[in-house]
């Protein structure tokens, strides 16, 4: 008597101290755009509307060619550029760094962040947000996670998205920071997604990824080039 099995727990519960307001909330990932940032923005954008919030994903700049590829290949369309978040309501993903963020994000409505990623940033607000970070391979983890725990099923296309963002932030499993609940994720989101053969879809993208095309060396070069403000120094 008084147990509470996982079923029973409500998960849309975890947000009623959230004040979404009437306008959209803007969900966005870091700059410059992965496919973890892209895919993971789309995929919770569509959970967050399946439990009746306002919600849409938004990039910081146009995605990689790796990820425009996972667009592609599930038929889905990519999100907006979001030019500046100030006044917004904002989710943000895969990034807890004003560095790394949306232009105007200093005077954003933050209300919640997802992330895998250490903390070292710079993020204040005002109330209290909903915060996860997990120690794990790629933040749509956490995503697929929430899925899950709010019985929501998971379509072919949110199921490729998030799929596509753990390959490729865990090197299709084999990077060191892979954990059990990301090979445990991919397993599940690989058959929800219709892909048969992992290995050749994840080098389908690599192929994608290093093919450079028409982009010069400095593009080339700031890729997959970061930004981060610790003690007031700028590094990347």
């Amino acid at each position: 008597e008084g147990a509470v099995r996982q079923r029973d727990i409500n998960y849309p519960a975890y947000m009623q101290g959230i004040d979404y307001g009437t306008g959209v909330t803007y969900i966005v990932g870091h700059n410059p755009p992965d496919s973890d940032t892209v895919c993971t923005a789309i995929a919770y954008a569509n959970l967050k509307r399946e439990l009746g919030i306002n919600a849409e994903a938004r990039i910081a700049a146009h995605p990689n060619a790796e990820t425009a590829y996972a667009l592609r290949y599930f038929g889905v369309r990519e999100p907006l550029v979001l030019e500046n978040a100030s006044g917004q309501n904002i989710i943000l993903v895969d990034h807890n760094s004003f560095a790394q963020a949306v232009k105007g994000m200093e005077s954003a409505n933050i209300l919640e962040v997802l992330d895998h990623h250490n903390m070292i940033g710079d993020i204040k607000t005002a109330t209290p947000i909903y915060y996860r970070n997990m120690p794990i391979g790629c933040t749509a983890t956490i995503v697929w996670l929430e899925y899950i725990e709010a019985n929501v099923p998971i379509k072919r296309d949110m199921a490729g998205m998030m799929l596509s963002a753990i390959l490729s932030d865990t090197d299709n499993l084999q990077s060191s920071t892979t954990t059990d609940l990301d090979r445990q994720a991919v397993y599940n989101l690989e058959e929800k997604a219709g892909i048969k053969d992992r290995n050749s879809y994840f080098l389908a993208m690599e192929e994608e990824f290093a093919a450079y095309k028409d982009m010069s060396d400095k593009d080339i070069f700031y890729s997959d080039y970061k930004e981060f403000m610790i003690n007031g120094i700028s590094y990347g």
